[in-house]
């Protein structure tokens, strides 16, 4: 019987027994496996409400809310069926799988609680290599929410489950120090990356991780080891030309070099409202934003691209930066300080790589307040090397590049401060 023969079959049964659930039901299963999504959804709607209430029928419903890219609905009737047959095993498997693919979307919204709840409760249908993989995600979750207890709890349940996976010894690795009781630990890692030697994704995580930990223990020799070997291998999936960041730094310096052009703030905008936070990375730019975010009507809006993206629109020189270019940057930027927060005396762009773009804040801003984190260079160069970063900051592979890059940042600030000698510094 084809699809029409068959359709207008249990529709006529349907018209003549409006209640008769079983034939709403069967015209929503050739809806759906002909791909009428919409229609099949439906008359299983109509079929519940009629009383039909079967596993089946869920479990349905939820792939033709998947099909429509309906997510929130698909989970809930996932949730349905097994809730009508507890063992239900594709059920379970679909709605973790999708759970495990909404949290990571809830994460990137900044959703963090939705995800943590939906981890929770996936978690008590869960089993196998999704129910560990949940764990490791509701980690992550509590990681971002602050909560580092549960965070290091649900990360060592996974590795009691499998310790054989890598993932989960880099998360324990960022959440806490290890200490001369994680032998174990630390003896599981190198066995593991003995055992990954062709899979170089492993072997990033793993020697990230080891060189952490045997920082922690203060074992520096082997921690630098394994340090390096991380960076070489993250070093070939970047391309790094240090020639270009001298050749800012010198672009920089040539264009307000000019008297001129270092009075040309008078065009700029008076307010008040932002405060920049520049510096190297890992000066503690964002320990300097947090504090000072902590203080009423003063607000961080993180690190914001506006100057490093709108500076390359700028001509050379700033007498050909004309009055009304500037005063509308400097409006486009200050109505992007307003939407994080309307009633702020100031609002906190902690930026570092800002540290290159110090003139233009000022020929904008002139003002603005600016704070200067510093820190010992050893420190900093140090702490770049040691850092895994997830993108950006390509100079931080080799230590030849961070030198000199270090050097590139020394020069322009020295610069920046024989012009405007109002930059406040800040030690750590």
């Amino acid at each position: 019987m084809n699809f029409e023969d068959a359709f207008t079959y249990y529709a006529s049964i349907s018209m003549n027994n409006p209640g008769y659930a079983e034939a709403q039901f069967n015209m929503g299963v050739l809806c759906h496996n002909n791909g009428h999504f919409s229609k099949a959804i439906s008359f299983y709607v109509t079929a519940i409400e009629n009383h039909l209430c079967s596993a089946s029928i869920f479990y349905n419903l939820a792939l033709c809310y998947y099909e429509l890219n309906d997510t929130p609905h698909a989970i809930e009737f996932f949730f349905k069926a097994i809730e009508k047959k507890k063992d239900f095993k594709d059920a379970i498997l679909n709605c973790c799988a999708l759970c495990l693919k909404h949290g990571k979307a809830l994460h990137i919204n900044q959703r963090i609680d939705e995800a943590i709840d939906l981890y929770l409760k996936c978690l008590c249908i869960s089993f196998g290599p999704q129910h560990i993989a949940l764990l490791q995600n509701l980690a992550g979750a509590y990681a971002i929410k602050g909560d580092i207890t549960k965070a290091i709890k649900c990360t060592i349940r996974s590795l009691e489950l499998d310790p054989m996976q890598p993932f989960p010894y880099s998360l324990l690795a960022k959440l806490r120090k290890f200490t001369g009781k994680d032998k174990s630990f630390i003896q599981q890692m190198e066995l593991l990356l003995n055992r990954y030697t062709q899979q170089e994704e492993d072997q990033l995580l793993l020697c990230w991780a080891l060189g952490k930990a045997y920082d922690d223990i203060k074992d520096y020799n082997k921690a630098f080891f394994y340090y390096q070997k991380a960076n070489q291998i993250d070093s070939k999936k970047i391309s790094f030309n240090i020639e270009t960041h001298i050749q800012l730094k010198n672009k920089m310096i040539s264009i307000f070099k000019d008297r001129k052009i270092r009075e040309s703030g008078r065009f700029g905008n008076t307010s008040r409202l932002p405060l920049f936070i520049v510096g190297h990375n890992r000066t503690g730019t964002t320990l300097i934003a947090n504090k000072l975010s902590m203080i009423d009507n003063v607000y961080s809006a993180g690190e914001l691209s506006f100057f490093p993206r709108c500076v390359e629109g700028l001509p050379d020189n700033i007498p050909d930066a004309t009055q009304e270019c500037i005063q509308r940057l400097a409006k486009e930027y200050l109505a992007l300080l307003n939407n994080v927060a309307d009633n702020a005396i100031y609002v906190i762009d902690k930026m570092p790589f800002n540290f290159v773009h110090i003139g233009w804040i000022l020929t904008l801003f002139p003002s603005a307040k600016i704070i200067h984190c510093k820190r010992h260079p050893l420190d900093i160069c140090l702490s770049n090397f040691f850092t895994s970063y997830e993108a950006g900051n390509s100079f931080s592979y080799d230590l030849n590049n961070i030198a000199t890059y270090f050097s590139v940042y020394e020069q322009l600030m020295k610069y920046w401060y024989t012009l405007f000698n109002y930059i406040c510094k800040f030690f750590i």
